[in-house]
């Protein structure tokens, strides 16, 4: 359980989860989504020595990644009370052995499971309260983002579910909360890519720090869970769900193939998955 440390001005307490994307440079091989959970007072305190580093200028992990103040502002989470949390997957797996890839999906499922994980700190919190979720306004994936969230409130066999505030908001990475989400996305793509490509370089510094002051946990999508999920489809097909391949979906319903729609088709097996006890994520 979680002790909070800071109550609201009016007596409630809220906590956040501030969220980003993260992914190599084509976007080939490696996509991950990071969140950082925490109550108002524990954002205050980080964000004031985060801006006391950056001097309020705008702060990008990929730019940031060689100067000195990179290991400082690594260390302001590491000694904060935040909790961090990052979902990634290898493209290349996803791209083989999953039917119908499209660049969207991946934030899907990684976005998913932070925010499965992250209702699940807020269920485990004393007091137990809502958590509100604000990820880095990115044009491509915000009407996803928000369709997403919406459809998981919606969902009572998702786990928690009545732990997320109404809606998502979004902000720019002028936020310092939104570079702190950053840094964690980007530290965790650089370690699963050298994972993912067996590359034998060792983990950053930062990265050592976050896991070993105990701030970052994560989760990798691998092999294993595509073909599963393939599989437990396959099987709702054979036990007569309407739910068929994409195509069949997609005529069934009227509609044309769009990221949208693929994720649609997504957000049913989930329920027709979590119908049967079975964990989407």
């Amino acid at each position: 359980m979680i002790a909070p440390s800071g109550l609201r001005r009016d007596g409630e307490i809220l906590y956040n989860v501030y969220g980003d994307e993260s992914h190599d440079g084509r976007a080939s091989i490696i996509y991950v989504v990071s969140g950082l959970f925490g109550d108002d007072a524990d954002w205050d305190t980080a964000t004031s020595a985060w801006t006391e580093i950056t001097k309020g200028k705008e702060f990008h992990a990929r730019e940031w990644a060689s100067p000195p103040e990179y290991r400082a502002l690594c260390r302001v989470i590491c000694n904060s009370k935040l909790i961090a949390f990052a979902a990634g997957m290898d493209l290349t797996e996803y791209q083989t052995i999953f039917p119908n890839p499209v660049d969207q999906l991946p934030y899907y499922f990684c976005f998913y499971k932070v925010v499965e994980h992250m209702a699940g700190i807020a269920y485990g919190c004393i007091p137990r309260e809502k958590v509100k979720f604000t990820f880095d306004r990115n044009l491509d994936v915000k009407h996803n983002a928000t369709f997403l969230y919406d459809s998981l409130i919606k969902v009572p066999e998702f786990q928690h579910w009545d732990m997320l505030a109404d809606k998502p908001e979004f902000s720019t990475r002028k936020d310092p909360r939104i570079q702190m989400a950053d840094m964690v996305a980007r530290e965790s793509m650089n370690w699963l890519r050298t994972t993912v490509t067996g590359n034998a370089a060792t983990r950053t510094t930062c990265l050592a720090s976050l896991v070993e002051s105990h701030r970052l946990h994560w989760h990798q999508f691998d092999r294993t869970y595509f073909a599963q999920r393939v599989a437990h489809v396959q099987k709702l097909v054979e036990q007569g769900h309407p739910i068929g391949n994409f195509e069949q979906w997609r005529r069934a319903h009227n509609c044309q193939d769009t990221t949208e729609n693929r994720t649609r088709y997504q957000v049913e097996i989930d329920e027709k998955l979590r119908e049967q006890g079975i964990s989407p994520v």
